[in-house]
């Protein structure tokens, strides 16, 4: 009788402590269930989706042998400014030096002389041509960006040389220093503009006297 009684006062806690038992196997992962590792936020890169344009950038064309035809003033000391206009061809030594060679044409005049009555040579007219070979030095390579997906390749460069300068038949030895800047739409074709300073001892004036005669040219060039 007892244990009757025992039993019965035990039988109503049964249900309950089975009811827990269920709820915190349920809340259990399973034994062979990957827990997923935590993500590590310190020192992760965020690149953001930019679309980047596509550049383009042409290079000289693997030929070393340059050409370049080329006009535009030439100032002779004491006789004022003529046309000119020649030609340029190179040979590309290094990626920063190289050497060239020049055959221009020009002209001057006494006409001013001539209104004072001291005519200077036989006509008015007379024609100048000059010759040089020089070296060149790229001193700042670099690029030009007519737009935002295009890149030409530059360069701006010193020159030094020596040649002859011919007027009225008559010879001057002729230094010459200048610089330049040329840039290259492709890989073959190139733009330029030149400064010079032609140096020679001139007696046109019956004074045997140092001179610096400047020119300013552009040219077109092509890589062969």
């Amino acid at each position: 009788m007892a244990l009757s009684e025992k039993r019965s006062r035990l039988s109503p806690r049964a249900p309950v402590c089975v009811l827990l038992l269920v709820l915190l196997t349920a809340g259990m992962p399973p034994a062979h269930a990957q827990v997923p590792e935590p993500r590590q936020r310190d020192g992760a890169v965020i690149e953001p989706p930019l679309e980047r344009p596509e550049v383009v950038i042409p290079r000289i064309d693997t030929e070393n042998f340059e050409f370049n035809a080329f006009a535009g003033v030439l100032s002779i000391q004491s006789f004022g400014t003529e046309p000119v206009y020649g030609a340029r061809a190179a040979f590309h030594l290094t990626e920063s030096f190289f050497l060239e060679g020049t055959y221009a044409q020009s002209s001057i005049r006494d006409r001013s002389y001539r209104r004072l009555g001291i005519p200077l040579f036989e006509s008015e007219k007379e024609t100048v041509t000059y010759y040089n070979v020089s070296l060149l030095y790229n001193a700042l390579p670099g690029e030009v960006f007519p737009g935002r997906s295009r890149a030409f390749t530059s360069a701006l460069y010193l020159a030094i040389g020596a040649g002859n300068t011919r007027i009225a038949d008559e010879d001057y030895f002729t230094y010459s220093l200048g610089l330049g800047a040329r840039v290259l739409p492709t890989d073959w074709f190139s733009l330029r503009v030149d400064l010079r300073n032609h140096i020679f001892e001139s007696d046109l004036l019956g004074e045997r006297r140092l001179t610096h005669n400047l020119e300013l040219t552009a040219g077109l060039g092509v890589f062969f």
